[in-house]
């Protein structure tokens, strides 16, 4: 038993765990798989603030965010702000979802193998991620509010308007 635990810690210790990113972290590239199949990278979004936020058909605070999402880079603008959703679901689920969508502004991706999931760390929706033009992480919310959706909209403008 000794033996077994020794060679599991060895194994460990080889092992390299990727940590979440946290805020001011270069974000991960991958964002998953467009409605159409294509991959969507952080780096198509290159010189826009990006909003990357997680969700499910199932979660009614996440499909109470989306529309907001949309509404604000309505205002602001597709050529300053892009909204990537991604669906955490089954592929199945994610094409359901997609035919209960009305037409809609934002990019509504889904995470294949929840491999996008794991690169940012997500272990609950709603999980957005604010990011700036260079690409790195200017901040971070789990779960959804009214309130906190005043600070997610502050967190924007924040990057918006950083130099």
């Amino acid at each position: 038993m000794l033996r077994f635990v020794v060679l599991l810690l060895a194994l460990s210790a080889n092992v390299a765990f990727a940590a979440a990113p946290q805020i001011g972290d270069k974000a991960p590239e991958r964002l998953g798989l467009s409605r159409y199949g294509d991959s969507l990278v952080t780096t198509q979004y290159a010189g826009k603030v990006l909003v990357v936020t997680f969700w499910a058909s199932w979660c009614a605070p996440c499909r109470a965010e989306m529309p907001m999402l949309e509404g604000l880079q309505r205002v602001v603008g597709k050529d300053k702000l892009e909204v990537v959703s991604l669906n955490i679901e089954t592929r199945d689920e994610y094409k359901l979802a997609m035919r209960q969508i009305p037409k809609t502004e934002i990019t509504i991706a889904h995470d294949a193998n929840k491999a996008t999931q794991s690169l940012y760390g997500v272990t609950a929706i709603p999980h957005l991620f604010v990011i700036d033009r260079k690409g790195t992480i200017v901040a971070m919310h789990k779960g959804y509010s009214e309130k906190g959706f005043e600070r997610i909209i502050g967190d924007i403008h924040a990057a918006l308007t950083a130099p």
